[in-house]
């Protein structure tokens, strides 16, 4: 009987260490998922800042057609042929 003991001893003891180790890891993951979330935010911010710069300095005739792309991309069902102050949803 104490040789089983023996045996299962050491398959405790890991499975122990598993199991505190678990939260920890899991912190981590938890932790490097939360950093690669801000890292993504900051360039998609960086990304719409530079856009949006750049749109500043277009002239009101190529900012009217701009926005006219973007309405079709935002709701594809839109046309240019609708009234321009009329969105629907």
């Amino acid at each position: 009987m104490t040789s089983n003991l023996a045996s299962i001893n050491p398959i405790l003891q890991s499975t122990r260490s598993r199991n505190l180790e678990a939260p920890r890891l899991a912190k981590q993951r938890s932790h490097a998922t939360l950093e690669a979330e801000l890292f993504r935010q900051r360039a998609s911010m960086t990304a719409y800042n530079e856009v949006l710069s750049q749109v500043k300095d277009l002239t009101l005739t190529d900012k009217v057609r701009l926005l006219e792309e973007l309405k079709t991309l935002v709701n594809p069902s839109l046309t240019t042929e609708e009234d321009p102050e009329t969105i629907y949803t």
